[in-house]
């Protein structure tokens, strides 16, 4: 039996941003909304399934 893939981070997806609105600080670009919570938590709790839009970065931050 395989395990589940551990969920994307999404701090290292190209398509996470930090907003200026302090009721949803995180969002995503490609599914295009802000939330409290993490992107990839809130795709989760939402549609029961990890966040399929996951790109890394072109150059990731060490």
């Amino acid at each position: 039996m395989s395990r589940p893939n551990p969920p994307a981070s999404c701090r290292q997806c190209r398509f996470y941003h930090i907003t200026w609105d302090s009721n949803a600080p995180y969002g995503c670009h490609k599914l295009g909304f802000k939330t409290r919570l993490e992107p990839s938590q809130y795709v989760l709790q939402v549609s029961g399934q990890p966040c399929l839009n996951f790109t890394p970065k072109a150059n990731p931050e060490k």
